[in-house]
């Protein structure tokens, strides 16, 4: 629960919709099997300018910045400790020839150096896109495959 940045109203985060919807995809995929789910630590960093409103400062557009309200900023979540979780679990399981394919569902450059290891030790990469989110260009470069999927097909796989 944080303060607002205009109001200064409360908002508890743990009751949003979104934080809903994501916690109930993490626990279905986390029941699937074949599925590990390794998770960070989740850290509120405070509040930003969402980027149109940006925009309309810098070109001068909005001059009055008294004028903003709590409509004009998003929160600034970090997740901290995750990569190095997956990383490791790449590693060990290229390294062990546990697996044959490996499905990564990110657009984070930092497994590049993970998913080379696996790749010389056999291991095929699916890269999961999901939704119209960037990814990285050569984390493309180092995955054999790329799943598109848009964000009504991971809802409706994971609703049946």
């Amino acid at each position: 629960t944080v303060d607002k940045p205009i109001s200064k109203e409360k908002i508890n985060f743990s009751e949003s919709q979104i934080n809903k919807y994501s916690s109930n995809l993490i626990t279905e995929l986390s029941n699937k099997d074949f599925v590990a789910m390794r998770l960070g630590d989740t850290f509120f960093r405070g509040w930003k300018l969402k980027n149109p409103v940006l925009e309309k400062i810098r070109k001068g557009i909005i001059k009055d910045t008294s004028k903003l309200t709590d409509d004009d900023f998003t929160p600034d979540f970090q997740q901290k400790g995750v990569d190095i979780k997956i990383g490791l679990d790449v590693a060990w399981l290229s390294n062990n020839n546990i697996v044959d394919r490996i499905y990564m569902v990110t657009g984070d450059a930092d497994f590049i150096p993970a998913l080379k290891q696996a790749r010389r030790d056999g291991i095929q990469i699916k890269l999961v896109k999901i939704g119209t989110k960037k990814i990285n260009n050569d984390l493309l470069k180092h995955s054999d495959f790329i799943l598109d999927l848009s964000n009504n097909d991971v809802i409706d796989k994971i609703s049946k």
